[in-house]
C-alpha cells in the first residue's frame, strides 16, 4: 500500500545479554561465554583435578565463570541463563544427572547447584544430544535426520528424526556406545561385555596401548597420539583396530536408522 512510515531495520544488541555454556567432559570442562549473535565473547578450557568428586569440580567452575564475568565487567543482571552438557544419562525435567559412569557421578543435581549459585535458568543435556542439535541448528540445517556421534573416554550418540532431537521413552535415546560388537570383549561400566565403546573409544586405545606395551608408565591420550603419529607401530595397528571397531557401531546405525548424515566429533577427531 502506499504512503505510511518508511521501514525501519532493526536489529539485536549483542551485547544486552550474554549465556553461558558449560560442557563437562571425563578429564576437562570447556566454559565459553557467549553473546546474543551466539559469538564466543571469552572461554577457558580447565582440567578436572577432582573427578570423584562432582562438588569440587563445580566450584572450579564456579571459579573460572566468576573470573570472566568480573573480566568483563559484567554483572548477574548481564547474563540470561546457563546451558550444561554432561556426559552420561541425565533427567532433563528435573536437572538431574543421573549416571556418568566415567565420571563416577551419580544423581547430581546439577540445575539445582548452578540455579543456587546464580539464580539464572538453567538446562542440562546430554553432551552427545546437544552437539547433535547444535550441529543442526547452525551447520547441516537441511538435514532432517541425521546422527551425531560424540567418541571420547566413551561413546555418546545424538539423533535427529524428521528434523527433531529423538529422546525416546527415558529421555535417553542414542546410547549406541552400548550397543554389543563382541560378546567376548571387555567388560562395560554397564555390566556388559564387548560394548561398542570398550572397543572403539579414546579409553580403548590407551588402555590396549598400556596391554600391549607392557609398560607401567601411564601415557595420556596426547602422548600416545604424537606417539603414533611418530610412526610407533604397535599404536599405528591399534588405531586400525579402533577405526574397524569405530566402522562396526557406524554399520549398524545406519541400517538402524537410515540417516542422511552421520557426523563424527569429540576427543578421538
Amino acid at each position: 500500500l502506499p504512503g505510511g512510515r518508511k521501514p525501519i531495520q532493526l536489529m539485536i544488541n549483542p551485547h544486552k545479554a550474554y549465556i553461558f555454556s558449560i560442557e563437562i567432559e571425563v578429564n576437562q570442562i570447556k566454559i565459553v561465554m557467549f553473546d546474543l549473535e551466539i559469538k564466543v565473547v571469552t572461554k577457558s578450557i580447565i582440567p578436572i583435578v577432582y573427578k570423584d568428586n562432582y562438588k569440587k569440580t563445580l566450584k572450579q567452575v564456579f571459579f573460572e565463570m566468576d573470573k570472566m564475568i568480573e573480566e568483563k565487567n559484567l554483572k548477574l543482571d548481564n547474563l540470561l541463563g546457563i546451558g550444561v552438557a554432561v556426559p552420561g544419562l541425565i533427567d532433563k525435567e528435573k536437572g538431574i544427572l543421573e549416571f556418568a559412569p566415567n565420571l563416577g557421578w551419580e544423581n547430581v543435581y546439577i540445575s539445582k547447584i548452578f540455579k543456587d549459585k546464580y539464580n539464572l535458568p538453567v538446562i542440562l543435556d546430554n553432551e552427545a544430544k546437544a552437539a547433535a542439535i547444535g550441529e543442526r541448528e547452525f551447520i547441516y540445517p537441511k538435514m532432517d535426520n541425521m546422527v551425531f556421534i560424540s567418541i571420547n573416554e566413551g561413546i555418546g550418540c545424538g539423533v535427529i528424526l524428521n528434523g527433531e532431537l529423538y529422546r525416546g521413552a527415558s529421555g535417553n535415546a542414542g546410547e549406541f556406545g552400548h550397543i554389543i560388537i563382541d560378546t567376548n570383549g571387555p567388560l562395560c561400566h554397564c555390566g556388559n561385555k564387548g560394548c561398542w565403546e570398550t572397543l572403539a573409544s579414546e579409553s580403548y586405545i590407551v588402555n590396549r596401548y598400556l596391554k600391549l606395551s607392557n609398560s607401567n608408565k601411564e601415557l595420556t591420550k596426547k602422548e600416545i597420539y604424537q606417539i603414533g603419529k611418530n610412526g610407533h607401530k604397535k599404536i599405528i595397528e591399534i588405531f586400525k583396530e579402533a577405526g574397524r571397531n569405530i566402522g562396526v557401531g557406524l554399520v549398524n546405525i545406519i541400517n538402524g536408522l537410515s540417516p542422511e548424515l552421520l557426523v563424527i566429533g569429540g576427543g578421538i577427531v
